[in-house]
């Protein structure tokens, strides 16, 4: 095999295990804040269809996010709970544990947003790759002496659902922001990235805010390396100040595309959209509080955004191209304050969690909209939607492992193998490429318009290095094969390949 090759399978690696799952139940899952429970929404006929409650204990749920653990990918949803987190089996739709992570923590805490990341390969002390799922949270924790302090908590997925309980979950935690005296500050949310970069094994934009005295919203970067064990840090840090007395939204959420590099920020009532990766931006105006990004890379993003707009008025999503800064605009209902989509690479729907107007507002690709209520009472905000989150590997899913290239006897063809894990039969597997060496690409891809190495700041002057594998992805086919041959495709230099399954 050439080097060329050898370039190619490096940067494909990255990103063969970030593909797309196949639904098997598609449901979304809205918590909410004052009834203290979860509504479930079926996808497909946009209707609640079932509610876990909560309120057996007395402090507001917050955050979601779904296992992705090998074998129980979706089978359970992870609820953050003032200090707790709670393990929710999504076959029974009960709660199936209580986990104190205060009292492992040895700190009282209020635990805030939560994400999932996907398995990766980290190595053990003998350089074995071992796989890790971990569960991120952002928390408000107190301290033995001083003010509240906003810290990040890395725990473990399958220490959360499957360990024997009282087994400790808790990596890693350390301080997003230490309060100083007279400051206050909450944390609201975090978003991990889903691929390495550079030294980077694992990251996760972490949000919080300060009130008071000087208004500012704050995005951590948490990093660690691939070696188990490695420490958890904060290696950049980007904030955004007010004006004095201006109101910050009470939760900002970030979001990444599905398996590509583009962090993209809400800035509240700065009505900005901010790449953290690049600092470009698109204002757009209004007051943005949660994005979410979809599609298969540059020059195919959308990019969907929840516009609280104003006190007591219906909101907005706001349609962006992040080319252009364009928008088209949707209504929703009172307060948006989360938006998922129900594929992370096509947009076909779109559920917004309606606050004050208890409901989630359904936005198809097509214009069309429905709302689905959450609550019959009269009144504003009876159950207070606080965020949601899809599950659409509800039991199952079907992923790729193991992509394997070969130089075809030919010398000029790439044939690329894979092996799919949890997928049905006759499932198609769609793949494309993209070109980190503009100069020399293989047939059908297309060449990035910069080479593939990025530098971005560092902390303390340090930089961020890695391949990018971003530019605009060219579909190369579909088969219901697990191989695919790419003709002319040994020919190239540093090609990038993603395999994703579909139905």
């Amino acid at each position: 095999m050439s080097a060329a090759v050898l370039r190619g399978c490096f940067a494909a690696l990255l990103l063969a295990g970030a593909v797309a799952p196949v639904a098997a139940s598609p449901e979304v899952w809205v918590v909410n804040e004052l009834s203290r429970d979860v509504s479930i929404l079926a996808s497909d006929t946009e209707v609640v269809n079932g509610t876990v409650s909560l309120a057996d204990l007395p402090q507001p749920p917050y955050g979601i996010a779904f296992s992705a653990v090998p074998g129980h990918v979706g089978r359970y949803a992870f609820v953050t709970q003032g200090p707790f987190v709670r393990v929710i089996d999504t076959l029974s739709r009960t709660v199936v544990r209580t986990v104190d992570v205060s009292a492992f923590l040895g700190l009282p805490a209020v635990l805030k947003g939560c994400y999932a990341a996907r398995p990766r390969d980290f190595l053990d002390t003998g350089g074995m790759p071992v796989l890790r799922t971990y569960l991120h949270v952002v928390a408000q924790v107190q301290p033995p002496t001083g003010p509240l302090e906003v810290r990040f908590i890395v725990l473990d997925q399958e220490t959360l659902a499957l360990a024997p309980p009282g087994t400790p979950p808790i990596v890693d935690d350390g301080v997003l922001l230490a309060a100083t005296s007279g400051a206050s500050i909450d944390a609201m949310d975090v978003t991990v990235l889903n691929a390495p970069f550079g030294s980077h094994f694992e990251r996760a934009w972490y949000t919080f805010r300060e009130t008071t005295p000087a208004p500012t919203i704050y995005a951590a970067l948490v990093a660690t390396a691939q070696q188990v064990g490695s420490p958890w840090n904060v290696v950049r840090t980007r904030s955004q100040p007010f004006t004095g007395g201006t109101p910050l939204p009470d939760a900002i959420a970030l979001d990444v595309p599905y398996s590509r590099n583009l962090p993209l920020l809400p800035l509240g009532p700065l009505g900005r959209m901010l790449n953290l990766d690049t600092e470009s931006h698109c204002d757009i105006g209004g007051v943005l509080r949660s994005s979410t990004v979809l599609g298969p890379g540059p020059g195919s993003f959308t990019v969907l955004a929840a516009d609280r707009v104003a006190d007591g008025v219906p909101g907005a999503l706001r349609l962006v191209d992040i080319g252009t800064c364009t928008q088209q605009s949707f209504p929703v209902g009172i307060d948006p304050v989360d938006v998922v989509t129900e594929s992370p690479i096509d947009w076909t729907k779109a559920f917004v969690a309606n606050r004050t107007s208890d409901s989630v507002t359904v936005v198809r690709s097509d214009g069309t909209q429905a709302t689905i209520a959450l609550d019959m009472l009269p009144g504003a905000c009876t159950r207070c939607p606080r965020s949601l989150m899809r599950n659409f590997v509800l039991p199952t899913a079907c992923t790729v492992t193991d992509l394997l290239f070969h130089e075809a006897s030919n010398g000029g063809d790439l044939l690329l193998s894979w092996t799919p894990v949890g997928c049905a039969a006759g499932v198609s597997f769609r793949i494309s490429c993209v070109c980190e060496d503009p100069g020399d690409c293989p047939p059908g891809c297309v060449p990035e318009a910069a080479a593939g190495e990025a530098t971005l700041p560092g902390v303390d002057g340090g930089a961020e290095v890695g391949p990018l594998c971003d530019g605009d992805w060219k579909p190369l086919g579909r088969t219901v094969l697990t191989s695919f041959t790419h003709s002319g495709g040994a020919g190239g230099r540093g090609a990038c390949y993603d395999i994703d399954p579909e139905e």
